[in-house]
């Protein structure tokens, strides 16, 4: 590793056309020492690691020669060490069982939160855990290196809502929700239901059942044309009588009614009912 990096810091200087000296005064080191790095006699502190990566606009991994390949074999590994270590509590002092579960995450967050394997330690990941007050500052910071690194994982965001504390949820709520697919509303709905707090949840899902009335009495019917077109392009005569039924089916539950073959619409009940 070491003289891979000392090539890779010689390639990037050449590339951005600057001599040793150039790069000795941004880094504030002396040009014998970037010389030593170059012909990897010796290589820079650890500390400088992040300060040359930002010089030459590539990240850490880059600058060491990590290849992604290898770059996710460690996230795995390290994934699956949390797996071992969450499986086995009752052979540890609590205390420092949870430690250990939060220097991993501490791990995966600085170093593997773009990488495809920490999709699978979020999603098998015991929320219980995560929720406990030694661990969960951990979950929080990778969760926002996650979102930063993968914008809008919705595997995240919905985990999140589910498990933050109370006194953060509106700040996470507010940076992460959007009016479509990850909306407010849907994502407490989830939170609730998720922490048994039913009565903080029935007003959401009132609020989800009248949407679904109103959109079943307001929007208009699908029909077919004698060419056996609908008026919207693309919709064959199965989809127009499924989802006319459906709407149908909602109107009359809400009604309590059960319509006839004679009268589906009105369950007999006259044209105005």
């Amino acid at each position: 590793m070491k003289l891979s990096l000392g090539e890779n810091i010689r390639l990037l200087r050449r590339k951005k056309e600057i001599t040793q000296e150039q790069l000795a005064d941004a880094l504030a080191v002396s040009f014998q020492a970037v010389s030593r790095w170059e012909n990897g006699t010796t290589y820079p502190d650890i500390e400088l690691l992040p300060a040359i990566s930002e010089f030459f606009s590539v990240t850490v991994d880059e600058l060491l020669g990590i290849s992604e390949e290898e770059k996710e074999r460690q996230a795995q590994e390290l994934c699956e060490e949390f797996f071992q270590i969450q499986n086995k509590a009752e052979c540890e002092n609590l205390d420092e069982w949870y430690e250990k579960l939060a220097n991993i995450i501490r791990k995966l967050r600085i170093d593997y939160a773009g990488c495809d394997a920490v999709w699978e330690f979020w999603l098998n990941s015991n929320e219980c855990i995560l929720q406990n007050k030694k661990v969960m500052p951990e979950v929080r910071r990778f969760a926002e290196a996650r979102l930063a690194k993968v914008p809008g994982s919705i595997d995240v965001i919905e985990k999140m809502v589910a498990i933050e504390d109370d006194e953060y949820i509106e700040t996470f709520l507010k940076r992460y929700a959007t009016p479509c697919d990850i909306g407010r509303n849907e994502l407490l709905r989830e939170r609730y239901m998720f922490r048994h707090e039913y009565d903080k949840a029935a007003p959401l899902m009132n609020q989800k059942l009248f949407e679904v009335i109103n959109d079943a009495v307001t929007r208009r019917p699908m029909y077919m044309n004698l060419k056996g077109k609908t008026l919207d392009e693309g919709k064959t005569l199965e989809h127009c009588f499924a989802e006319n039924t459906t709407r149908l089916g909602i109107l009359h539950a809400f009604a309590e009614e059960t319509p006839t073959i004679k009268h589906p619409i009105t369950c007999g009940k006259g044209i105005d009912y």
